[in-house]
C-alpha cells in the first residue's frame, strides 16, 4: 500500500508535467506562427522586388521582357548551401529565366495566380521543404522611354 505522501507527489508531478506540455505546445505554436509570418513577409517583399525590376517593351511586335535582376548580384540565388530559387515563365508556362541555383530543376508553375502572391508550401528541387510566393508580373513600361 502506498502512502498518502507518495500519492500526492505523483499527482503533483503529473499535473506539472501536463502543465509543461501544454505551455511548451503553446510556445511552439506561437513561435512557429511568428517565424512563418516573417518568412512570408520576406517572400512577398522579394516578389515585389522582382516585379519592380521587370520591364515590358510595349512597342515590340514580339513578347519582350527585360530581367534586370539577372545581373543584380543576388547571392542567395546562386548555387551553394541552402540556396533560394526563382523561375520566370511566360503565360504558356515556358521558362524564360531561372536562378543559377535551380540548375536543371523546376519550380511549380502556377497559372492561376492573380493579384497578390498566393503563399504555399512546396518541396524544393534539392529535397528541402520550402515556401513559394507565385506572382503574376504586372506590365511596366521601360524606364526612359526606350
Amino acid at each position: 500500500m502506498t502512502s498518502l505522501k507518495q500519492r500526492i507527489t505523483i499527482i503533483v508531478l503529473a499535473g506539472l508535467l501536463a502543465l509543461v506540455l501544454v505551455v511548451s505546445t503553446m510556445m511552439y505554436s506561437f513561435v512557429r506562427h511568428g517565424m512563418l509570418a516573417q518568412l512570408d513577409a520576406n517572400l512577398v517583399q522579394k516578389a515585389a522586388f522582382f516585379q519592380g525590376i521587370t520591364e515590358w517593351n510595349p512597342l515590340s511586335t514580339e513578347a519582350s521582357v527585360d530581367f534586370e535582376f539577372a545581373e543584380a548580384g543576388l547571392d542567395e540565388f546562386e548555387s551553394g548551401d541552402g540556396p533560394e530559387y526563382y523561375q520566370v515563365w511566360n503565360i504558356e508556362g515556358e521558362t524564360l529565366l531561372r536562378s543559377e541555383s535551380l540548375e536543371s530543376g523546376n519550380l511549380i508553375f502556377a497559372s492561376d495566380v492573380l493579384g497578390e502572391p498566393r503563399l504555399s508550401n512546396l518541396d524544393l528541387p534539392d529535397g528541402r521543404r520550402g515556401r513559394s510566393a507565385p506572382l503574376r508580373l504586372r506590365r511596366q513600361p521601360r524606364r526612359g522611354g526606350r
